[in-house]
Parts: structure tokens; sequence; C-alpha cells
């Protein structure tokens, strides 16, 4: 399936617990008047299982979001700068390339981090042990979900916040100096600046007493 492509419906067995009997996602959808309904953000999913794969793409894509899909690890960071995505969501046990050699997520957190703070949110096994995601944390990953333990509208509510997050962060670190140029009105070399009650001409400070 190309790259951003539309996912078609997954079709696995039900259960009302939110997991089907494989211990994978449940497929329940959104009732109409709890879908979610925010900006679309484009998000990039690095994921080996195609099942899990096809079935967050497809639920994200419902919720109004864009959907890049990766399965070979060996591409993921060449990927990630290429559709600049607002979100990533990385399995850390990535089982093989296309080369079949094995893949570390871990690793593609450590260069994705090197070059970017997009939000990552790390998937893990049922088994992994805690220090893999104690030291994904100290990677820079934003938050993390455990395979078999989460159902479809968890998954939603992690991107939603983590882009509601990261959004707000952005606004925060807008540079002072910016903010601060449109409290200063200029004519030629005559500058106001209205919020330090300070006139200059060229770099001399004129005194208004």
């Amino acid at each position: 399936m190309p790259a951003g492509a539309a996912h078609p419906a997954p079709a696995h067995p039900r259960g009302p617990s939110g997991l089907n009997r494989m211990g994978r996602l449940c497929h329940v959808p959104f009732p109409p008047h709890t879908r979610p309904m925010r900006r679309m953000a484009h998000i990039l999913i690095i994921e080996d299982e195609p099942d899990l794969l096809h079935t967050w793409a497809y639920y994200l894509e419902q919720g109004g979001h864009r959907v890049t899909a990766v399965m070979d690890g060996a591409t993921a960071n060449n990927m990630a700068r290429d559709v600049n995505p607002d979100l990533i969501i990385l399995d850390l046990h990535l089982v093989h390339n296309q080369e079949n050699e094995p893949v570390r997520g871990m690793d593609i957190l450590r260069e994705l981090r090197a070059v970017s703070n997009v939000p990552v949110l790390i998937v893990t096994g049922n088994f992994t042990d805690q220090l893999d995601r104690v030291l994904g944390f100290r990677l820079g990953a934003d938050d993390y979900l455990i395979k078999g333990n989460f159902g479809v509208q968890e998954l939603i509510a992690r991107v939603e916040y983590q882009l509601a997050k990261h959004s707000a962060n952005r606004r925060d670190a807008e540079p002072q100096a910016a903010k601060h140029d449109h409290s200063v009105l200029a004519a030629g070399n005559l500058k106001l600046d209205r919020d330090r009650q300070i006139v200059t001409r060229g770099n001399r400070q004129i005194d208004l007493s």
C-alpha cells in the first residue's frame, strides 16, 4: 500500500473488553457523537506488524488525521525527514529491516532526537523490561503504550494529548525578541519602544524628561 494511502477498515474478531482474543486491539468504531473533531495532523507510524499498523492507521484516519505507515525500520528516519510528521508512533522492537537484519527502535529514536523534537509515542511488547521504557524516556520519548494493554480510544486520546501539548509548547517558546518587535514603532532611524518607554535615534537614546 503506498505511503499515506487510505487504509481499509480492518476485519478482526471483536470482544467486549476492547481487546480481541489474540490480545490485539479490538476494532470498535467511534460513535458519531464521540468522534474526535480536531485539526488534521500528519502522523508517521513505524511498526512491522501489518495488522497493528493498518488498524492504528485506519482509526487515526477516521479521527481526521493523515497517516504515513512504515514497516521498514531502516528507512524510518529518512521518512521522518521527508514527510515532516506532527507525531510519530514507534515500535521499540522492530524485528527486521528489508535486508532481514535486526533493527532497534531505540536506535531510531536516538537518531531522530538528534535532529527533531517531534512528539514520539513508543510502543512496547507485553513482556518488555521496564528498563526499555525508562531508556526510551531518557532518549526523548514523550509517552508509551504496551501492546495488548490498550484500546483504540486510548491510542487516539494519547495522540491527541501529545499533539495539543506540543502545539502549546511551541507557542510558549516563541522568541521573546519577535514578541518585543510588535511594541516598537520605527520611522527612519527613529524608534519608539512603547513597552520600555524609550526613544532612540540610531544607537543613541533620546532624553524625554
